[in-house]
């Protein structure tokens, strides 16, 4: 039992993240965004825009509003009383 346990721990951290929960919540998501109005936006402009500056223009916008978003969430989630 030492043995197997010192092998599990040697190959498995506890660090090391799960692939199950990581990948159905990406499944899960991905599918959720497909078709929404932001893609078919970015889509459109890439037809008549050089597809190069609305993909940075997207990632940009992204990374603003999420960034935004984590920001304010980081800071309610101090404001908010835990119970």
């Amino acid at each position: 039992a030492f043995r197997r346990e010192l092998y599990r721990s040697h190959c498995y951290p506890s660090y090391a993240m799960d692939i199950v929960p990581f990948a159905s919540s990406l499944a899960l998501v991905a599918l959720a965004e497909l078709g929404d109005k932001t893609q078919l936006a970015a889509v459109t402009l890439s037809a008549k825009q050089s597809p190069i500056s609305v993909f940075s223009g997207a990632i940009l916008a992204f990374a603003l509003v999420d960034g935004l978003s984590a920001l304010l969430g980081g800071a309610l989630a101090t404001l908010l009383p835990m119970s």
